[in-house]
């Protein structure tokens, strides 16, 4: 989707632009609280050999990417 909200913005972001919400999570302790932020990105990863383990769609390897630890 074209994000018309800003004409003087760059071509390339607005057409390609990406706006990712970030939630890092202290999984060795769980009273602390997650934190959240906001990050632009001109491209997204999608893993194609997730170690040595062929991923089956573009979606699957996509939501790879995202996750991790």
């Amino acid at each position: 989707m074209i994000d018309d909200t800003n004409e003087n913005q760059d071509i390339v972001e607005r057409l390609f632009g990406l706006q990712l919400q970030c939630t890092v999570k202290n999984i060795a302790d769980e009273t602390e609280e997650a934190k959240v932020s906001h990050e632009k990105h001109l491209k997204l990863s999608c893993y194609i050999d997730n170690n040595n383990k062929p991923i089956d769609s573009i979606q699957d390897g996509i939501k790879l990417s995202l996750e991790g630890e």
